[in-house]
């Protein structure tokens, strides 16, 4: 962040994430568009030397899913999760478990077809195509008397994938919400109380979750640079933004122009 107040409730606690004055750069305050970018000297952490700039720049994306899976914790070693969405948020969320010693299964739809291909190349112990697929069969298979996931992550903001993971979760289980709906969605709140689940939320990065992300990627225990896509300088930003839209990729980046 480029400021919090330190002073409120949340940032006595050390939730600095959750400050109400929390200015964020790129949008409260300039970000990487500008000539040039003044940040708190708090901010710079210096790249493992096995990370370059490409793979560097996924850090906080990184460092958010740290956040979601590790420091609330969410995830024990031996625990089987569910992944809905595979895109950047729910690949990274997939390395993370995969190194705390979780199995783990992915979701995805007709359009994901490349991306549960990397999920399976990423360590994913099951891949699904909801929409051919029998995802409830195969979390079945996957757990212990087939009572289903100890925990689940819904990272594609889809109303769909939220219902069917509560479904999926065993009883006493835990349920993540990372992703953003941006719109009301339909939920069974039943299923919170047959369950008795612990549902949690969780909002962007502390800066714990940094060090422990570049921690990760340092170890190589997380590879970032396999979600970069596509890549063009800062210059051809209208058509790095339109490959974006057209979700033709996983994860794209500018570089600085010559």
């Amino acid at each position: 962040y480029f400021s919090y107040c330190g002073q409120c409730r949340s940032c006595r606690a050390g939730h600095t994430n959750l400050c109400l004055e929390r200015r964020s750069i790129g949008s409260a305050v300039n970000g990487g568009f500008t000539n040039y970018l003044v940040v708190p000297a708090r901010n710079i952490h210096e790249l493992p030397a096995s990370v370059d700039y490409r793979a560097g720049a996924l850090t906080e994306p990184l460092a958010c899913v740290v956040h979601a899976t590790l420091t609330t914790p969410t995830v024990a070693p031996g625990d089987v999760a569910v992944i809905a969405g595979p895109g950047a948020i729910g690949l990274l969320t997939l390395q993370v478990v995969k190194a705390a010693g979780v199995r783990a299964i992915v979701l995805g739809t007709d359009a994901d077809e490349h991306r549960l291909a990397l999920a399976t190349q990423l360590g994913a112990d099951a891949v699904v195509n909801v929409q051919r697929g029998d995802a409830a069969a195969v979390v079945r298979d996957e757990t212990i008397e087939g009572l289903g996931a100890d925990v689940v992550y819904e990272c594609s903001g889809a109303g769909p994938a939220a219902q069917q993971l509560l479904t999926l979760v065993r009883r006493h289980g835990r349920y993540v919400q990372v992703g953003l709906f941006g719109r009301p969605v339909a939920w069974d709140l039943d299923q919170l109380v047959y369950k008795e689940l612990t549902a949690t939320g969780t909002n962007a990065s502390t800066p714990a979750s940094w060090l422990r992300a570049l921690e990760l990627t340092g170890s190589g225990k997380v590879r970032t640079d396999l979600l970069i896509t596509h890549e063009f300088p800062v210059t051809a930003w209208e058509q790095g933004f339109a490959t974006f839209e057209e979700k033709s990729g996983i994860k794209t980046i500018f570089v600085p122009a010559e």
